[in-house]
């Protein structure tokens, strides 16, 4: 990996005169769940629970619980952005850190109908 190497500059080619962007908004939800889900993950919770009383696994029922607590609680705004772009752009748009170690990048290209 190359968490300590330098930050990089890149140049984008010039806009074209007389390019118009056109303006995108983008919002990156998590899915939202059903009732039923709901309720196999309030389950699921408990079965860990039990387990933590037994110290069966504790570290993996703690992260798995944190995972299904997350999941419980919806739909969340991950990403929300307004960029502009002119045909064949591409913007990189991510996040820092999300669920411990991991991250979110999106690549948003703007192609012709």
């Amino acid at each position: 990996m190359f968490l300590n190497a330098p930050p990089r500059t890149m140049n984008a080619p010039p806009r074209p005169p007389n390019a118009e962007g056109l303006e995108f908004r983008v919002d990156l939800r998590t899915p939202s769940v059903s009732d039923f889900d709901k309720g196999n993950a309030l389950a699921r919770m408990k079965e860990l629970e039990d387990n933590m009383k037994s110290g069966r696994g504790v570290a993996e029922a703690q992260r798995e619980t944190a995972r299904l607590k997350q999941v419980m609680a919806g739909s969340q705004l991950l990403i929300t952005t307004t960029t502009q772009l002119v045909i064949g752009e591409t913007v990189v748009v991510g996040t820092s850190r999300v669920q411990g170690e991991k991250a979110l990048v999106m690549l948003l290209t703007a192609v012709p109908r």
